[in-house]
């Protein structure tokens, strides 16, 4: 959404006068005049002119309505699409809070504000009247003038028909508000007016012969257009008999008048152009008819566009806007004023006069010494031979050096000096630079033979002093009278009386041919083709730029009083302050601001070269004064027109992905995704010099700091992301003057699919859950690798037990049962009456019992693969034969459902269990004692706890001295890869823990997981 500081900014500076209006004292044709026509883009039917607040300046045309920037034309259209009623305008309004009412010839009345155009009701029976003239009042009334219907009125919601009630009727033509506030309206039955706040027209009875249309002076002096016999049209006064100021002949018929802000009245005509008077209130009535004849006249032959002017406009910086048939013209006083010369005049040189006239001389031409005064050229009595240079001395006598001697003009008399050598060679020694000394003697530089001094009649050569005899390339004095020369050859002579002193690149001298020298006040200052220098007293110091350029190519000096440095160089005329020059005096090192006027402040041609000299003066009334190639141009320091306001900057369009988006718009526009190139059209209207306009701007969401754009009016980004940005836009004048107030504009990129906000976090779940599934591979590799290490030593321990037992087998058992049957033997043949038979009866039959408790354990390690309940079987026997005789509770529960576990897992939990069972029996002095296993699809575990006096941490640490129950317990648990955990607390009871994975447990498979829950289920498993 554009700020909106800059229309609060503009309607600021419209209410202001102009910052500075055109000199009375210059003619038209002295003022700097562009003219556009069909084939420079401007519409060809202009009928109204109008400048709104932010700048623009808009154009009623026949075929539409146009906006233009001081740069381009463009074809109005709103941003929303809505379109304009028709397209013949035939008036505009500008009104101060930076709208715009339009009147169409063919029908309609618009508003137009921000971009958007408003329709209000009109009075009943009307029907889009069309609008001849408009006009604002005091009191903020828009008045709107129909040559049928008459007069109406807006009064904020709707138009009012001002009728009979008002005193007035019929068709109204011009509308007019004086500086009072009192409407004028040139109607169908001759004027009338409003006073300020009345509800009454009246009509002035002394103004029956008037028409519009009106303009108004300085002064207060109303002019209006009369028709009094004999019906030819007259510009007179409203006042007392009705002064005539101009007159105009039966053919001509006069459209549009304005007074400018200076008080000159500019009359457009039909057929004769402009006409403007410059002092109007100087008329009186004996003086009129010359008043009239000696008007200011600007026609299509002197470069108007047309000679039939349909609309005129003063913009808010003074210059003055022409409508024709032909185009559209501005006019804008400029520094420069050019004088024009004949087109065979060649070579100038320029001196001043009295009362501000200048003498210019040309190496070429018809006439070649004139005189300029009050701008016109004037000339003298030419010279039979070339003139190569002139000389004005402090006494205002004036030197003029020619092939056959030189002239000396004092007080209207002539003398000729004669040239040094014989006078049938003086055309080949003739002087191109003059200058005086402080005694008053008159020096010449010479084609031949170098610096002369004229002394007594003669010319004495100044080689003998130490002079340069050759090579010499211009003279000057400084204002204690001593005489400086400059060479060819970056070498500067300084002559005082007949002292010389010669200075070169060892004193800093670095100007290369030196072209021009001049002094103010007690420096010097000398130019050549490689810069510009200043002379402090001792050595000669470079005077740089503060941009970092060069002053290059230097043609001329100009070195005022007390108005700075001026300069010619290729890029035109540049001007060092007084400021920055007094700073540079006292610091040589300092870095110079400068300013420069070329062409766009009215320099029409090349500034000429240094020679023939001087090429550059200052006039005794102040004005400055520089050669061109084909004339002269001058300027008065102290009335240069300033322009300080900065223009309003306007952001135009958006182009995205080459689709237009007008603006201003309400909200932020919405780009859509993939948006990769993206241009913004901005523009700030400077009307007067509009191509030194330039441009910042910056990127919020994308920039940090300020880009320069110069004077280029389109930025571009590529590949921005998605997000919101605002796009800010400064403009400055040709004075560098930065307005504050920015053009802003927000937009809102939307993000594609994979752009999104959640698109990333399920990237990033994504990401990590793809991080959590590698770890889990890995973690399953790892497991897979401890499991099949474990599964191998187990299946290794699993042999080595097989091994054993069958070893017990086939050797011990057998051989024990061997041995068994031998006493068996023995003991039959031992009478039963004796007590060894007895003896070794019992003997045999503790012999048995070993024998079975040896199967039984060899049985143990080859267990069968059917006795599956065969664990929870054995803790269960082992806990209920603890348990005989004691008062405690015992009992063993199984959650899930049993699982073959593998023969030495299985060993070492019973005889984990075994060992805790014991513990708690012996020493708990517990009441209840449980056992729990429990069969996961992941793991099975075994869980002994009981609820007596407990452990202390000291014994759950390291175990109690002399016994190795609880490591025993440790260390079974880690060679079948198991977990246990021993938690007890003095007087809260022990629990054992063991947990051990499914993959070193199980023989086979677990059954699938939901069985698994609903057996834990069934059987109460937590």
């Amino acid at each position: 959404m554009l700020s909106r500081c800059a229309e609060v900014f503009g309607a600021a500076l419209l209410l202001c006068a102009p910052l500075s209006g055109i000199d009375r004292d210059l003619r038209i044709d002295q003022l700097y005049h562009t003219a556009w026509t069909h084939k420079d883009g401007a519409p060809g039917q202009i009928m109204a002119l109008a400048q709104t607040t932010d700048g623009f300046l808009w154009i009623g045309d026949r075929t539409g309505l146009f906006r233009f920037d001081g740069i381009q034309f463009v074809r109005y259209q709103s941003p929303d699409g809505e379109t304009l009623p028709v397209d013949e305008v035939g008036c505009l309004l500008a009104v101060p809070n930076g709208g715009l009412w339009i009147g169409f010839s063919n029908g309609a009345t618009r508003f137009l504000k921000n971009g958007r155009i408003s329709t209000y009701p009109e009075p009943a029976g009307l029907n889009d009247p069309s609008a001849d003239d408009l006009a604002r009042d005091d009191e903020g009334v828009i008045w709107r003038a129909n040559s049928s219907i008459g007069l109406s009125r807006f009064t904020g919601s709707r138009w009012e028909k001002v009728g009979a009630e008002w005193g007035i009727s019929g068709g109204a033509y011009k509308l007019y508000v004086d500086r009072a506030g009192t409407l004028w309206v040139d109607t169908f039955h001759g004027l009338a007016f409003l006073l300020k706040g009345a509800r009454k027209f009246q009509k002035p009875a002394s103004l029956a012969s008037g028409w519009g249309p009106f303009a108004q002076s300085r002064d207060g002096t109303f002019w209006i257009l009369d028709w009094t016999p004999p019906n030819v049209p007259k510009v007179r006064s409203a006042g007392g008999a009705g002064l005539v100021l101009r007159e105009f002949d039966k053919q001509a018929r006069v459209y549009r008048m304005i007074a400018d802000q200076e008080g000159s009245l500019w009359v457009g005509t039909a057929g004769h152009g402009i006409n403007r008077t410059q002092y109007p209130e100087r008329a009186e009535a004996k003086n009129s008819r010359e008043t009239s004849n000696t008007a200011d006249i600007f026609r299509q032959k002197d470069g108007l566009s047309g000679d039939s002017v349909l609309a005129l406009l003063e913009d808010r910086e003074g210059d003055i806007w022409v409508a024709t048939n032909g185009g559209l013209d501005r006019f804008r006083q400029s520094p420069l004023i050019t004088v024009k010369f004949p087109a065979d005049a060649i070579g100038f040189s320029l001196s001043a006069r009295e009362n501000g006239d200048v003498w210019v001389t040309s190496m070429l031409g018809a006439n070649n010494l004139v005189t300029i005064r009050d701008g016109k050229v004037t000339a003298l009595k030419s010279m039979s031979t070339r003139i190569h240079t002139s000389y004005r001395d402090p006494d205002g006598v004036i030197w003029v050096g020619t092939e056959s001697g030189i002239m000396r003009y004092s007080a209207g008399k002539v003398d000729r000096i004669d040239l040094p050598g014989p006078a049938s060679k003086s055309t080949d020694v003739f002087p191109f630079s003059i200058t005086r000394d402080s005694a008053g003697r008159l020096l010449a530089l010479f084609t031949r033979g170098g610096v002369r001094r004229l002394e007594n009649g003669q010319w004495l050569d100044l080689a003998t002093l130490g002079v340069l005899s050759s090579g010499g390339r211009t003279l000057a004095s400084d204002s204690a009278g001593r005489v400086w020369e400059g060479s060819s050859d970056n070498r500067i002579v300084l002559l005082e009386a007949n002292k010389v002193r010669m200075f070169t690149d060892s004193e800093g001298v670095n100007v290369g041919v030196v072209h021009t020298i001049r002094s103010r006040k007690d420096s010097v200052w000398i130019a050549g083709i490689q810069g510009l220098q200043q002379f402090d007293g001792h050595r000669f110091a470079t005077v740089a730029p503060a941009d970092g350029s060069a002053f290059h190519g230097v043609k001329g000096i100009v070195a005022t009083a007390d108005n700075g440095i001026w300069l010619g160089e290729a890029r035109g005329i540049i001007h060092i302050e007084e400021a920055e020059t007094r700073r540079l005096e006292k610091d040589p090192g300092y870095r110079v601001k400068y300013q420069v006027l070329d062409i766009l402040d009215g320099l029409s041609d090349g500034l000429q070269s240094d020679y023939p000299e001087p090429n550059m003066i200052e006039g005794t009334d102040g004005r400055l004064w520089f050669a061109t190639a084909q004339g002269v141009v001058w300027l008065d320091p102290k009335r240069v027109p300033r322009k300080p306001l900065p223009p309003t900057p306007s952001i135009l369009s958006v182009i995205a992905n080459d689709h237009t988006y007008g603006l201003p718009t309400l909200t932020d526009i919405k780009l859509p995704p993939h948006t990769v190139n993206l241009q913004f059209a901005y523009t700030a209207p400077s009307l007067a010099i509009p191509e030194r306009v330039r441009f910042r701007y910056k990127l919020e969401g994308s920039d940090k700091e300020w880009r320069d754009a110069g004077s280029r009016r389109e930025a571009s980004y590529t590949n921005l992301g998605p997000g919101s940005y605002r796009f800010h836009v400064m403009a400055s004048n040709s004075e560098g003057s930065w307005n504050n107030a920015e053009a802003v504009t927000g937009f809102i990129i939307q993000p594609a699919l994979y752009q999104t906000y959640w698109f990333y976090v399920l990237c990033v779940c994504a990401a990590l859950g793809l991080l959590w599934e590698i770890y889990r591979l890995r973690l399953r590799k790892v497991s897979a690798q401890l499991s099949a290490q474990m599964q191998g030593r187990l299946e290794a321990r699993f042999a080595e037990r097989e091994r054993i037992a069958r070893e017990l087998h086939d050797t011990l058992l057998q051989g024990f049962q061997g041995l068994t049957l031998h006493f068996q033997a023995v003991m039959e043949q031992i009478p039963d009456q004796e007590p060894a038979r007895q003896s070794m009866k019992k003997a045999l039959t503790y012999a048995d019992a070993v024998l079975l408790e040896g199967r039984q354990r060899v049985r143990e390690l080859r267990p069968e693969d059917s006795e599956i309940h065969d664990l929870s079987q054995q803790i269960a026997a082992y806990g209920e034969e603890l348990a005989k005789g004691r008062a405690i509770a015992f009992n063993v529960t199984i959650v899930g459902s049993p699982q073959l576990l593998h023969p030495v897992v299985s060993d070492e939990i019973y005889r984990i269990a075994r060992e805790a069972l014991a513990n708690s029996f012996r020493h708990s002095q517990a009441s209840k004692i449980e056992v729990e296993i429990t069969y996961h699809a992941a793991s099975v575990c075994l869980r002994v706890r009981d609820d007596g006096a407990g452990i202390g941490p000291g014994i759950l640490e390291r175990g109690k001295d002399g016994h190795w129950g609880i490591s025993g317990m440790r260390e079974r648990a880690r060679n079948i890869g198991a977990q246990l955990n021993v938690l007890s607390n003095p007087g809260s009871g022990t629990e054992v823990d063991l947990t051990l994975p499914a993959k070193l447990a199980y023989v086979g498979l677990p059954r699938k997981r939901r069985w698994y829950w609903i057996a834990r289920n069934k059987n109460g498993g937590r």
